[in-house]
C-alpha cells in the first residue's frame, strides 16, 4: 500500500476501526448459542481514484491465490513448499456501488468522498470457501464497466464502504455560487500538485499564480509548475529577434 500513499497516519485509524469490529464480534459471539465458528467481515483499506454518481472506483490490495487445478506430476514436497510461501499481493481495481441511506463514518470537515481519499470497506468472508473452483484472485472484485460481481465470483457480494479515514491534506477551491465561504474539495491526501500550462498563446501568468496560491493554502502539499510546448516560446523569441 505504500505505493498508493499509505502512511502511519491512516494505519492508526484502521487499527482503531478493526479493534471496534473485533469488540463487536466478540460480543455477538458471546450472545450466540449455536457455538458455530463463522468467519466475520474483514475491513480493507482502498484508495479512491474516481467518484461517480452511482459508484466509487478505488484501488487496493488483492491476494492472488493459486489456481485450484494442479497437474498430476506435482510432488508433495512442491505443494508443501508452495503452502509455506506467502501469497503474492497485487493491486486491483474495485468498484463500490453507492447505496442510498448507508451509514458511513466520516469525521472530516467536508462530509464527502473525493479522489485520493482512503476508505475502509467491509468484505464478507463467509463465502470465501463456497466454490473451490474459483480462485481467490477474483474474490471481492467487480466489473469496472457494470459495477457487478465478476463471472468467477457471482456468489460474492460487493464490498460495502464503512468509513472515510481522516484526511492528511485536502485541496480546496471556492465553491460556485454566492456562498463565498463554502469550500469545495477537489482531491485529498496529496503530497505534490503539478500545475500544467502550455506555452501557447493562451499562456497566462495570473492564472498560474492563482493555481499556485490555491495549492499553497493546503498544508503538506508542494506545488510544481510544468510548462509544455516550450518550442512555441522559442519560436516567438526568434521572431522577435528577426
Amino acid at each position: 500500500l505504500r505505493a498508493l500513499g499509505w502512511e502511519p497516519h491512516f494505519a492508526n485509524q484502521l487499527n482503531d476501526a478493526i479493534q471496534n469490529v473485533n469488540n463487536n464480534s466478540s460480543d455477538a459471539d458471546d450472545d450466540d448459542d449455536n457455538g458455530s465458528e463463522g468467519r466475520g467481515p474483514t475491513l480493507v483499506p482502498l484508495r479512491v481514484t474516481e467518484v461517480r454518481s452511482k459508484s466509487i472506483h478505488a484501488v487496493g490490495l488483492a491476494v492472488a491465490g493459486s489456481s485450484s487445478s494442479s497437474t498430476s506430476s506435482s510432488t508433495t514436497s512442491q505443494r508443501t513448499q508452495q503452502q509455506q510461501q506467502p501469497p503474492p499481493q497485487t493491486l486491483r481495481q474495485f468498484v463500490i456501488p453507492i447505496t442510498p441511506g448507508l451509514k458511513i463514518t466520516n469525521t472530516n470537515e467536508e462530509r464527502c468522498v473525493v479522489a485520493g481519499d482512503w476508505i475502509v470497506v467491509e468484505r464478507n468472508n463467509d463465502n470465501d470457501n463456497d466454490s473451490s473452483s474459483s480462485s481467490s484472485d477474483d474474490e471481492g472484485t467487480l466489473d469496472a464497466t457494470t459495477a457487478k460481481p465478476s463471472s468467477s465470483s457471482d456468489a460474492l457480494s460487493p464490498p460495502r464502504m464503512k468509513s472515510v479515514l481522516l484526511r492528511k491534506s485536502s485541496l480546496k477551491r471556492r465553491a460556485p455560487g454566492r456562498n463565498v465561504r463554502r469550500a469545495q474539495v477537489i482531491a485529498a491526501n496529496l503530497d505534490t500538485v503539478f500545475v500544467v500550462s502550455s506555452c501557447n498563446q493562451d499562456f497566462n501568468v495570473a492564472r498560474l499564480e492563482r493555481y499556485i496560491a490555491m495549492v499553497l493554502e493546503t498544508e503538506n502539499v508542494e506545488p510544481v509548475i510544468v510548462l509544455t510546448k516550450r518550442d512555441l516560446l522559442l519560436m516567438d523569441d526568434e521572431d522577435e529577434e528577426e
